[in-house]
């Protein structure tokens, strides 16, 4: 994991200062007092809506039929 010192730290044996970008193996040695993740993983996405349905095509009219004529 990339992280960078917020304020003066230490860790890996040296004296980490402000803006000091550095890797550390184990998430447990992250320290939220002066450390901040350099590129954290975002946090997942929502789901897109689906989207919205499209009308099905209209069916063509039929003709009207012919009315009965009495003879």
């Amino acid at each position: 994991m990339q992280v960078r010192a917020t304020q003066v730290g230490y860790f890996g044996g040296k004296l980490r200062q402000p803006g000091e970008a550095f890797a550390i193996t184990d998430p447990k040695a992250f320290s939220k007092e002066w450390m901040e993740e350099v590129n954290p993983k975002p946090a997942p996405a929502e789901p897109a809506a689906p989207a919205p349905a499209t009308p099905a095509e209209p069916k063509p009219a039929k003709p009207p039929k012919p009315a009965a004529t009495e003879t």
